[in-house]
């Protein structure tokens, strides 16, 4: 019988109706990122979820082909997942859907890796006579969480997500959807990962980001700031200063954060003209 991740992971796929607190492990996804309404039939979320399924569906029936994957079993396709955001905007405004941003998943079975993926990807717009390079193989880690079933329209979500915020309250628990949302911090790691090594640590709600261990941005109120140097000024879209929070000096304002490229571009030039951090001493 396939192994069915409904079944197998039921507090993940099957919440209850009031709120509770599950810890989701590291997982690997099949990710599509975008902007737009959900409910455009021919906008950029419904071409992302025909990329999803059609790279999933590839995966999963590769055993009828010449590819093999080592340790592969008989699985049914997860659920779509994903994770919502809007920039600028403290919660979600529902009136203005053509606003929302969005990574799409759906979960893989450990036993996919990155070679699979691509192997996946190629055969699917092949095969399929679509474009799946948008698709990613990405990792996640979301760790502690609450949870609840909501049920009716999307509109409603608000009144869920209160109950949530309500039993976090009760119970000692600290919200952590602040003006930085966690998902948009791991869009930006994302995207600026061609540089180098990507890592992120928090200050106060938002967070300091470096490369390679040297600090060249910070990622506040969902909005992305780039230390200010001659050699990434030279290669910006649109130079706009501005302090990244109230007493702050100024640093440039991405405003572009959707142009993977670009981002890699810029922290490329800009590290270089960064100082290197000082080596601890080690008093014998």
């Amino acid at each position: 019988m396939p192994f069915d991740f409904k079944k197998e992971y039921k507090e993940f796929y099957l919440p209850p109706a009031k709120p509770v607190i599950v810890i989701v492990p590291k997982a690997n996804y099949i990710a599509v990122r975008g902007k737009g309404d959900p409910n455009d039939e021919s906008g950029a979320y419904q071409q992302a979820i025909g990329v999803l399924y059609a790279v999933a569906y590839t995966l999963k029936m590769s055993y009828k082909t010449d590819h093999r994957i080592k340790g592969f079993y008989d699985y049914v396709v997860p659920p779509l997942e994903g994770f919502w955001w809007q920039e600028g905007i403290e919660g979600i405004d529902y009136r203005d859907k053509s606003t929302f941003c969005w990574i799409s998943v759906i979960r893989l079975p450990d036993f996919i890796t990155q070679a699979d993926f691509d192997w996946a990807v190629e055969n699917a717009s092949k095969k399929k006579k679509i474009d799946c390079s948008s698709a990613e193989f990405l990792t996640i880690d979301e760790g502690l969480c609450v949870q609840i079933m909501h049920v009716g329209p999307y509109d409603k979500e608000p009144a869920s997500v209160a109950l949530m915020d309500k039993f976090l309250a009760e119970n000692g628990y600290e919200n952590d959807i602040t003006a930085t949302r966690p998902d948009f911090v791991q869009f930006i790691i994302d995207q600026c990962s061609g540089a180098g090594e990507i890592a992120v640590k928090k200050m106060m709600g938002d967070y300091c980001i470096y490369c390679d261990g040297v600090l060249f941005g910070l990622i506040c109120d969902n909005n992305f700031y780039l230390k200010v140097t001659e050699p990434g000024r030279a290669i910006l879209k649109e130079v706009i200063l501005r302090p990244p929070y109230d007493g702050a000096k100024d640093y440039f304002f991405i405003s572009d954060v959707d142009d993977r490229d670009y981002l890699t571009a810029l922290v490329e030039a800009t590290i270089p003209a960064l100082p290197r951090p000082k080596a601890k001493k080690n008093p014998m």
